[in-house]
């Protein structure tokens, strides 16, 4: 026990040290000496002592010894939230004419505008952002004005006749084709000519009927589409003459317009009235003469006569002229058998005039007028001989057939 005071003080002090350095190494002593990390800004980090993210603060911790906490870093502000994408622009297309579409807006800020349609279209709803505010809806695309159709070219009409004189004043299938020719705004009232009671043999009738009804519904004005199409059908390959043909291929003209357009009328457009140019070539066809081709004054040649566009009873009923040489020659009173032939020819026989002796010998033309109207003319349509001449000595002649004696127009 022998140890001196100042021994034992030195140990006490040596320990205190000790003491002191162990505490301060644990945290005790002056918390300035260390601070912690603030967060990550770009989240709102937390930092030991209260780091600021997007306006939030964390309490900082009390030292172990009750010295103050470091503060802690200032943390980063959040980021701003982006702004919306910039809304879509016009469609580079064009809508057809008529109901456009809507238009469709793009996301962003300003809304898409509306693409150009029949009405307006809608605008497109405002982009959202994460702090950005909706865009503005894009206002609607003003609508495109209703195109109207292209016009319809409608079916082809009557070609003129030419026109009939009518020269006994009767009804007849030829006048009844100038009426819807010439007027086919009133079909409804040249109908009411056409006979109601028709037998299947009457082509020339029933063709009329057919196109009258065509020409009534193609209008707007009634007619009857199923009575039109079975006369049609039910007359392929029956018509003859020239008016009557071409009354069947008006008929199956707009028979085939309505096929085509069946909710669509048109006006029809007139044919061209008076006498000139038509369907009907007005003409004579052929004189036979003799067994050569040679007839002498009071001799019998038999002409046939074309494109008649008229009735043609009325040919032979005082309203025709025909001459031969020059020489006027009497026509027959009446039509021997008019339904042996098309509606458009008739065939008669004529007695030969004297024209005197200067044409004997000679090569003449026969000529016809209808009305008074432009002759038709057979150039060399047989050889005049003398009377007393012998007629049965071959002749030949530019538009003659030695074999048969007969000229034809060409």
């Amino acid at each position: 026990m022998g140890v001196s005071l100042g021994v034992r003080i030195s140990a006490l002090c040596f320990a205190g040290a000790l003491a002191i350095g162990t505490a301060a190494a644990c945290g005790g002593g002056d918390g300035n000496t260390a601070s912690k990390s603030s967060g990550d800004g770009s989240s709102g980090g937390t930092s030991a002592v209260g780091g600021t993210a997007n306006g939030g603060q964390d309490e900082g911790g009390n030292g172990s010894t009750g010295g103050s906490g470091s503060t802690g870093g200032t943390g980063s502000n959040g980021g701003t939230g982006g702004t919306g994408g910039t809304g879509g622009g016009m469609p580079t297309w064009k809508p057809p004419e008529g109901n456009g579409g809507s238009g469709t807006g793009g996301s962003g800020s300003t809304g898409g505008s509306g693409g150009s349609g029949g009405s307006n279209g809608s605008g497109g709803s405002g982009g959202s952002s994460s702090s950005g505010s909706n865009g503005a809806s894009g206002s609607g695309g003003s609508g495109n004005t209703g195109g109207g159709g292209g016009s319809v070219e409608g079916p082809a009409w009557l070609p003129p006749g030419p026109h009939s004189p009518n020269t006994d004043t009767d009804i007849d299938p030829e006048v009844v084709y100038d009426l819807l020719g010439e007027k086919p705004a009133s079909c409804a009232d040249t109908a009411k000519q056409i006979p109601a009671d028709l037998g299947n043999n009457n082509v020339n009738w029933r063709v009329l009927r057919g196109l009258a009804e065509a020409c009534k519904a193609v209008q707007g004005q009634g007619g009857d589409w199923d009575l039109a199409a079975s006369d049609y059908a039910a007359l392929q390959g029956g018509l003859k003459g020239c008016k009557s043909g071409a009354a069947y291929t008006a008929l199956g003209g707009i028979l085939r317009f309505h096929g085509q357009h069946p909710s669509t009328t048109v006006k029809l457009k007139a044919s061209a009235p008076g006498g000139g140019g038509g369907v009907c070539r007005f003409r004579i066809d052929s004189v036979k003469a003799g067994a050569h081709g040679a007839a002498k004054p009071g001799d019998t040649i038999t002409v046939t006569v074309g494109g008649i566009y008229f009735d043609k009873a009325e040919l032979l009923g005082g309203a025709s002229t025909m001459t031969i040489a020059g020489a006027p020659a009497d026509l027959p009173g009446d039509d021997p058998d008019p339904k042996t032939e098309p509606p458009d020819q008739e065939t008669f026989e004529v007695v030969v005039p004297d024209p005197g002796p200067g044409s004997y010998g000679r090569k003449v033309a026969v000529g016809l007028s209808h009305n008074g109207g432009t002759p038709v003319t057979l150039k060399n349509a047989f050889t005049l001989v003398a009377p007393g001449s012998p007629d049965d000595s071959p002749v030949t002649s530019p538009g003659t057939s030695p074999s048969t004696g007969t000229a034809h127009s060409r």
